[in-house]
């Protein structure tokens, strides 16, 4: 099965290179929980699988590859900026691969208090960085940079801080709609019309005018996948 991201603040927070095989869940209050691994996915013929971990973070996923970069006109300053904080994240996320990947033997009574030392070390990385994505990028990167986020998450992406504080999200909606993320079941249908029902028809507009023109991405940020060239 695709297990799909949702946002902060309830996040499935997805380390998905498939050799990870674990999914960590970053509650309301900034705590990562561990979750049971991720099954691996049978792939339809139009994708082939290209290794792409992601950082937990979906914005930042979408952000990391380079036709995403490309798009954003990001100059060679900004590139290694961005390559830097990943590189910091990569880091702890190779030490979180290499702990997943200890035999039973080879797990001492530290194990698990280590491993959400590096799960927590991950969630502060990619909030710092989502916290500065502004001083990364210019306004107009930022504004074309959500609106590949939102068409791929569509109206699951309203419940990212960043979209949430551009439509004006109230509490009572915020407390709404996350409620039906909390229930929504995999394999469930209709989630995205449900979340769409809390919004108001100004902020339904304005979602869709976030979304700006159409971009096609070769690589799929929510799996690491990427399609076939035909």
């Amino acid at each position: 099965m695709i297990i799909r991201s949702f946002s902060i603040p309830l996040i499935f927070v997805f380390l998905s290179d498939l050799s990870l095989n674990v999914a960590i869940a970053q509650k309301p209050d900034g705590k990562p929980t561990i979750l049971a691994p991720i099954e691996k996915t049978s792939l339809a013929s139009s994708w082939t699988i290209e290794p792409v971990t992601s950082t937990g973070e979906p914005v930042l996923d979408v952000l990391r590859i380079k036709e995403v970069q490309v798009e954003l006109n990001c100059d060679r300053e900004q590139q290694v900026d961005i390559a830097d904080r990943f590189r910091d994240i990569d880091e702890s996320l190779a030490e979180w691969k290499k702990l997943n990947h200890l035999t039973r033997d080879e797990r001492t009574h530290l194990f698990q208090s280590k491993r959400r030392e590096v799960a927590e070390r991950i969630a502060k990385l990619t909030k710092c960085f989502v916290a500065e994505i502004e001083d990364v990028l210019n306004p107009n990167q930022v504004d074309r940079l959500l609106a590949i986020f939102c068409q791929i998450h569509g109206a699951i992406a309203v419940t990212h801080p960043i979209v949430e504080k551009r439509l004006g999200i109230s509490i009572n909606q915020r407390t709404r709609i996350h409620g039906i993320v909390r229930n929504f079941k995999l394999g469930d249908e209709g989630i995205e019309d449900l979340i769409l029902n809390v919004l108001t028809d100004d902020q339904k507009r304005e979602l869709v005018s976030m979304k700006g023109k159409s971009f096609e991405l070769e690589t799929n940020p929510l799996t690491g996948f990427r399609r076939t060239k035909r």
